[in-house]
Formats: C-alpha cells, structure tokens, sequence
C-alpha cells in the first residue's frame, strides 16, 4: 500500500511539471554519444545513439521509443552481455543508463527530421515521454536523387559503418571495456568493398581523413578504452592514469573562458547536454579512446576489414610502431641493426611502412634499408639513440601525407630520455590530416584547434593561427584536432608510419 502512495506521489507530481511531454525535468535525461548524419539521400538509412537515463527514484519498466511515420526504429543488433545498450522494450533502476541506438529510414521520413528520438514509459502506454533538449535532437534532411554509386562520392559514407557493432560480443577486457569487432565496408547500394583497391590512394587519404573529422566531432574524451561507445562503470573508474577505466578529468579544458576550472570540454556550450553535470555524470566524460585505440578504430572504421588497411595493426602503441616486446623499448627507426634479427622494428601488429626523411618508404620492415640515399628515418632520434631536435614543421609537411601516423617518445613534453641517453619507449600516436587552420573550404576552422596539456597548454605554443599545419590527436581533453607543436611533438618525435602507399 505504501508503494502504491508512493506512485500516486509521484505521478501527481510529474503531472503538475507537466512532464506527459518533454518537461524542464523529464523523466528521461537523454544526451547524444553519436550523433545522426545531418543528411540522407532518399533510401539511405542512418544511425544515432543517445544515453538515456533514468530520472526518476523509481524503477521503470516497459521504457521503449515511440516515434510516428516508421522512420525512427531501435537497433538492437549491438545489444550483449558486454554491452550498455537499450533493449526493445527496457528496464532501468533509478540513475541508471542504456544506450539507444536508433535507426533513421530516410524512405520514411519524407523532407527530413527535426526532432526526437521520443522515449516513453511505458511504450505501450506512452505517457510520460522524454526526448533531447533541442540542440541535442536529430537534425537531418533528406534529399530526392539516386544514390550515387561510385567511389569518389562516398568518401565520407559511414552509414553502413555507424549501423554495426564496434564491441565484441565474446569477449571483454576489464576496465577497458569490450574488445573490439572488426568492421566491414557496405557491401551493396553502395557497394564501397572494392573501392580501397579501384579508386586508390587519394580516395583513401579522403576517407581516412573524413573519419577522423566524424569522430573528433563526436566529443570524446580521452579515455583508456577500445571503442567509443564503452561508459566506464562507477566501479572501474580510476583517478589513475595508467589504469584500465581511467578518463581524462581536466579542469583546465578552456583557458579564459567562464567554463575554466570545471569538469567540462574545452569547446563546451553549456547547450544540450552539455551541462557540467552530464559531462561528469551522465554523458561524455566517460566514453572515449585513448591516441593508439583511436587510430586503429579511426582505420578500421574507414575500411572494414581490408588486409592491407583496415584491421592490420595493434591498439597497443608500441606494437603499432613496431617494438616487439619490453626489449625494444628503447630502440627506434634509426637503431635498428639489419645484421641482428634482435633489433629489427617487424612486430606483426605493426601499422604500415616506416617513412624515410624525404618522404619515401622503406618497404620491408623485416629487413630494413635504413633508408640509405633517402635521408634515414624520419625521426628525431639518430643511429645513437640521442634525440637531434631539428625537425621543422615546414619539412614534415613537405613530405608527410593525409593518414601518415607519427609515434611520439617518452612522457613529454619535448625530450625525455633515460638516465644513459637512450630514448623511452613510444608512448603516444598522432594522425596527420593534411590541412592548415584557416577559414577555407579545405581548411580547419581556428575554433576547432584544442588546446594541449601544460606546459604545452601555453596559448603561445597552441594557439592556432592561419596557416598552422594541423593534427588529430587524442590526449587531454579528448580527440581533437590540434596543431603540429615542436612542444611533445617533433620535439619528441620517435618515427612516422605510412599505412597508405
């Protein structure tokens, strides 16, 4: 009976905050994790996921989403014992969360969608329902025309991408959440598996470009994760930054905005979801990937499971560099000795070629040319393991291309070796994107330049101006794009590696 006034309580209570319709304090707090495509072509299908959860003390059964026309349905395909997302209908204790991932039928949705997803409780009796604040809903519209079916406009097409699974459904690493389910091209309308070998380099270099732009727009933090759509659970979570579960708390995220000093991105809005509360609690804070997961995702997610392209190489930073084991912690593209099979940089997981001085390659990476007539290595490091600091931004970008991915040394900022000299083990990864700050169509808006960690954090050192030469880099607040700094990065630079030649 107490039960009974309890509920009655309450449903009076939600009553007078008119709450039956997308009240100021809704049952549900709904917040994007990733946002829907901003356009469809008519018979396109797209994705969303957003973190529902519950507001109320009370546990909630028969919450599902209630969306006229047919268009908005769930995806329950990422759904597993590994994973945070909502079943068809579900069930959430007070606080607790799921993940709704949603798909958007553009055939359904006549010029578009302008707001939602609507989530109720119940669904079969759709009373009291929740849905974004409106920066937070979708927003997309949808175009008339046939979908083009060739290479070159499909570039910056994820939509078969965003509908799979990113966590894997048999197994699950501690702390750092889901292992990762390799992904794979669309097959059909369009079919996009061929196109890394048929359209070639440039479309490649689009590709993996364009993925990395989706992403940094996604607001991730920095996070010891392996896919981006992984919370870490209260249980896990670590002040630690060396521990599995571990995502990055910075205050400092915004320098000399009114936002200073708090838990909350660095390009923060305080719109939407964006509120200091649901970047600590409810939302963002906890999701993301640290530098090395991110670019094997980033690679992955632009080709699937492509031998050359998409799935060749480890999360573990120094496997993607090439560093077998602890032993070669200290060796780097310019120590290797061809004669001693020891000192070779051929960890199987290894990501792409190593990249001489002049911008070649060095094709055999268990036999190594040391990139004799080109230079050496491209690397701050030389044959005696000392860090040569002479590396120029101008020359990176006279010879890095779009994708190229440049492994940094020890715990920065700028050069820190061993007592002996020797280097420190690679420790961080970052893509180059091939663009400058500038106002542009192919440029990066100066407003999309995040700031570094200190010292690096300096406005002197990370404040951008028109033509900076830009990377995409997850560390401190998140993945970002960031200029290219001789501060922690040429400062510090071990080697670069090509995976597309």
């Amino acid at each position: 009976m107490r039960h009974y006034f309890q509920k009655m309580i309450w449903s009076l209570f939600v009553s007078s905050m008119g709450v039956n319709c997308y009240a100021s304090s809704p049952i549900f707090l709904m917040s994007p994790n990733i946002a829907a495509q901003s356009s469809l072509i008519n018979g396109q299908t797209g994705n969303a996921v957003y973190q529902v959860t519950n507001n109320t003390p009370y546990t909630l059964s028969n919450i599902g989403l209630v969306m006229s026309g047919g268009g908005v349905t769930v995806n329950t395909n990422s759904v597993s014992q590994f994973s945070n997302y909502c079943t068809n209908p579900f069930t959430l204790a007070p606080g607790g969360n799921c993940l709704l991932k949603v798909s958007l039928n553009s055939s359904s949705l006549g010029s578009g969608l302008t707001n939602g997803p609507v989530v109720c409780f119940s669904q079969g009796n759709p009373v009291y329902c929740s849905q974004p604040l409106t920066p937070d809903q979708i927003n997309m519209t949808v175009t008339q025309g046939s979908i083009p079916q060739d290479c070159n406009s499909n570039y910056a097409n994820f939509n078969y991408e965003l509908s799979q699974n990113f966590d894997s459904t048999t197994s699950f690493t501690t702390g750092w959440g889901p292992d990762r389910n390799p992904l794979s091209l669309s097959p059909s309308n369009p079919n996009l598996t061929n196109c890394p070998t048929t359209a070639g380099v440039t479309w490649e270099r689009q590709r993996v470009i364009a993925a990395a732009a989706f992403w940094v727009a996604q607001k991730l933090n920095y996070c010891h994760h392996y896919n981006p759509d992984y919370q870490t659970p209260p249980s896990q979570r670590s002040a630690s930054g060396t521990s599995g579960g571990y995502c990055n708390p910075a205050t400092d995220s915004m320098p000399g905005s009114v936002y200073y000093g708090q838990q909350a991105r660095w390009n923060y809005t305080g719109q939407g979801s964006e509120t200091a509360n649901n970047w600590v609690n409810n939302n963002q804070m906890w999701y993301g990937m640290d530098c090395s997961n991110t670019t094997s995702f980033i690679y992955n997610f632009s080709f699937g499971t492509n031998a050359t392209l998409g799935i060749p190489f480890d999360s573990k930073t120094s496997s993607q560099a090439g560093q077998t084991d602890s032993s070669q912690d200290n060796l780097s593209p310019n120590q290797q000795v061809p004669s001693d099979q020891s000192k070779i940089l051929k960890n199987p997981n290894l990501a792409g070629l190593l990249v001489c001085a002049d911008g070649t390659t060095d094709p055999n990476p268990t036999a190594p040319s040391m990139c004799t007539g080109h230079g050496n290595y491209l690397s701050g490091i030389n044959s005696s393991g000392k860090f040569t600091q002479n590396l120029t931004v101008a020359q990176m970008a006279q010879v890095l291309q779009p994708g190229d991915l440049l492994y940094i040394a020890g715990a920065g900022p700028d050069p820190q070796p061993n007592p002996d000299g020797s280097t420190s083990e690679v420790t961080h990864v970052i893509m180059w994107i091939g663009k400058q700050v500038g106002y542009g169509p192919n440029d990066i808006n100066p407003a999309l330049i995040a700031p570094d960690d200190a010292p690096c954090a300096n406005p002197s050192i990370w404040q951008p101006n028109v033509g900076d030469w830009v990377i995409a880099d997850s560390h401190y607040q998140g993945y970002d794009y960031r200029i290219l700094t001789t501060c922690f990065y040429l400062n510090d630079l071990w080697g670069v590696r090509r995976v597309i030649n």
